[in-house]
């Protein structure tokens, strides 16, 4: 039972892995990680390692427009060298950190 659980567990976490790799790589991916769980434990039954595939591949790709758009540490640096000095620093650094805690 122990090694059930492992190898399911084992399993489960390669699965999550692998969302972020692109499409083309995934099949390779998913047939490396396959072969090691079938022979730590042939016992595992076929059943249960197919009822936790459709559970991993539920999330759909978010598209590189999306991603564009999302705010990044670089739209940020001409406003941050404009607006904080040396002089200021710490007062820009205590809202900044006001800011994070909301």
């Amino acid at each position: 039972m122990k090694r059930l659980l492992f190898v399911s567990s084992v399993a489960l976490c390669a699965l999550a892995c692998n969302h972020d790799k692109a499409p083309d790589a995934a099949p390779a991916a998913s047939a490396v990680t396959a072969a090691p769980a079938a022979s730590v434990a042939p016992d595992v039954p076929a059943a249960s390692a197919a009822a936790a595939a459709p559970a991993a591949t539920a999330v759909a790709p978010v598209s590189p427009a999306v991603v564009a758009k999302i705010p990044a540490e670089e739209d940020f640096e001409p406003q941050a060298a404009t607006t904080i000095t040396a002089a200021n620093a710490s007062q820009q650094l205590a809202l900044i950190e006001k800011e994070i805690g909301k």
